[in-house]
This record gives structure tokens, C-alpha cells and sequence, in this order.
């Protein structure tokens, strides 16, 4: 048992206690947040599906994901994670009901809203156009997930950014009822990725697209 002292090394970060998440404890599982940020900050989705020993040392991908100049800092993998949860909770991803590639879906997720997120930030003219977005970026993702209304408005255009998606008749035909082969092979491959990034560029070009771009504008400094 740990004294009081003790505990209050390992007390959480309280700008983010907004976000849902059903714990049955505090850890988080250390391939569950490689492949967030994998999903997140290296646009790499597929691994996560297909191999996620890839992600591992001595993987394939792991001096691409995990490179010697990554920054010491542990919200490149903490943010995306925490989102993922938020997701499950808030939207059923990986839930054993509902649409297929909801059921499936809890990296994508992870992977649209931060796909979201950078061209919010460009069209806000907080990252420069042409800028990959990666975790030296951490900072600008932090302002927005630690405030409630920013977080909630980005979550709910991912969630209908994949609805947009899945339900376009390219990746319909794409998909050809089997999701999991699709995500394991298929969405990383350009023309997967121009019909994602139409979804996003429609619903950030919507009203609540448009409020979700002037928050941003607003909490992240120029």
C-alpha cells in the first residue's frame, strides 16, 4: 500500500480529465500506445492492423516510428491513446456492435482525427502548409485536447469524416465486406488516402467546421 506521498507522484494530468476513458486501472498497455501514435504522428495505420510486432525493436518500422531524435516527452504517446479511448467511450469503436468499420475501427479513428487536426491547424495558420505533422507538433496538439470544447468539436468531425468515408462508394467497393483486410492492406494506399482527405476537407469546410477551425485559432498560439 502507498502512503499518501507516494501517491501523489503518480496523480494524473487534470487537463485531460475531461476525456473518457473506462479504466479498470491506470496503466497503459505500451504496443496500445505505439500504435496510437503510429496512427497519429507517422500516418501509419495499416501496421497496426496487419503487424504491430513491426512497431516492436528489431521491427521493421521501429527506427521509423521510435527514431534517435524523437522528443523526450511522453504526450506524442499519451494524447492519441487518450483519444482512442475517448472514441471507444464516446463514438463505440471497437465496440462488438454497430457498423463494421466501427467495430474495427479505433486506430482509424485515431488516424482521422489527427488528419483532422493538421489541416485545422493549417487552415487556422498555425502549421505552415507543406509541414508534416509529427510529434515535434505535440505542443500544438496539447492546447486543443486539453480544452473540452475543442477536443469535443475535433472528435465529432472524425467520426464523421470515417462515416463519410466508409460510406463513399470507392471505398465501398474497396472494402468488399471485409474491413479488416481493407485496413490491413488497402486505406494506406493513395487513392484510400485522397478520398480521406476530401471527407475532411468537406466537414472542415461545414459551419462546425468552420467554429472547430476559429477554436483552434483562438487556443493555439500563433
Amino acid at each position: 500500500m502507498m502512503d499518501a506521498s507516494e501517491k501523489d507522484e503518480y496523480r494524473g494530468d487534470s487537463r485531460y480529465s475531461h476525456l473518457k476513458w473506462s479504466r479498470r486501472d491506470y496503466r497503459i498497455p505500451a504496443i496500445e500506445a505505439a500504435k496510437c501514435h503510429a496512427a497519429a504522428f507517422r500516418s501509419k495505420v495499416s501496421v497496426c492492423y496487419a503487424n504491430p510486432g513491426e512497431l516492436a525493436p528489431n521491427g521493421d518500422l521501429y527506427d521509423t516510428i521510435f527514431p534517435n531524435d524523437l522528443p523526450n516527452d511522453p504526450e506524442p504517446f499519451l494524447l492519441p491513446f487518450l483519444l482512442m479511448k475517448h472514441g471507444e467511450q464516446e463514438f463505440g469503436y471497437g465496440s462488438s456492435k454497430g457498423e463494421a468499420w466501427r467495430r474495427r475501427g479505433r486506430y482509424m479513428f485515431v488516424f482521422a482525427a489527427f488528419r483532422t487536426l493538421a489541416e485545422a491547424l493549417r487552415r487556422a495558420r498555425r502549421l505552415p502548409e507543406g509541414t508534416d505533422f509529427g510529434p515535434e507538433h505535440s505542443r500544438l496538439v496539447r492546447e486543443v485536447v486539453a480544452d473540452e470544447d475543442g477536443v469535443t468539436r475535433l472528435l465529432k468531425l472524425s467520426d464523421k469524416v470515417l462515416g463519410g468515408f466508409f460510406s463513399d462508394s470507392a471505398t465501398d467497393q474497396k472494402v468488399n465486406d471485409d474491413i479488416f483486410a481493407f485496413l490491413k492492406n488497402g486505406v494506406e494506399k493513395p487513392d484510400s488516402l485522397k478520398v480521406l482527405d476530401l471527407k475532411v476537407r468537406y466537414e472542415l469546410g461545414t459551419s462546425d467546421g468552420a467554429e472547430f477551425i476559429d477554436r483552434v485559432r483562438g487556443l493555439v498560439r500563433a
